[in-house]
């Protein structure tokens, strides 16, 4: 993992380098910069970087999760993540700060993608199952579940910046859906 400062020209910057055995497959930072935290499928867990005032990074101990975490998105409310699981059929809530799972939302199928709307209330994710595949809506104050059944397996979902609208696409079926 390279971490760069955005404020900075590429020829100005320091590539701080930080070795992550695992598979590195997905990373979120902070939104005050101080902290990033690194999905590492292979070793099931989530290793937070700290970043320091002089520029360098310090690796923390790993968070353990679900087998094969695959995708890290940010809460913004009570500074926590949710992370897809993709062995498992669910996702986790982390606490960021405590460091540790707190929520276990199980799904009716393998989770394949996800977004957070922008208010961090609800998680669309993207459910394809052979014959029942779905779009699950997720209220992320009480982690019930909701699921919208569809024709085709889905395999992204993307939100509008106001979070009206969720894209659900199947690039196998080559189809689209709108949810609101």
């Amino acid at each position: 993992v390279y971490a760069f400062d955005p404020g900075r020209f590429a020829s100005a910057q320091d590539r701080v380098r930080t070795s992550m055995l695992g598979n590195p497959v997905s990373v979120l930072m902070t939104p005050d910069g101080a902290m990033s935290y690194v999905v590492l499928r292979a070793e099931d867990q989530i290793v937070p970087l700290e970043w320091l005032p002089s520029g360098a990074v310090r690796r923390k101990d790993g968070i353990k999760t679900c087998r094969e975490p695959e995708q890290i998105e940010l809460l913004r409310s009570g500074r926590r993540a949710l992370v897809r699981c993709n062995e498992g059929r669910a996702l986790q809530v982390v606490d960021l700060a405590a460091g540790k799972v707190i929520e276990r939302i199980p799904l009716s199928a393998r989770a394949v993608d996800m977004a957070i709307s922008p208010d961090g209330e609800q998680a669309v994710v993207a459910l394809p199952d052979e014959g029942r595949s779905a779009v699950a809506i997720v209220d992320l104050t009480t982690y019930d579940v909701k699921t919208l059944p569809l024709a085709a397996e889905p395999t992204r979902v993307r939100l509008a910046p106001n979070g009206s609208l969720a894209l659900v696409l199947s690039e196998r079926a080559k189809v689209a859906w709108v949810v609101r």
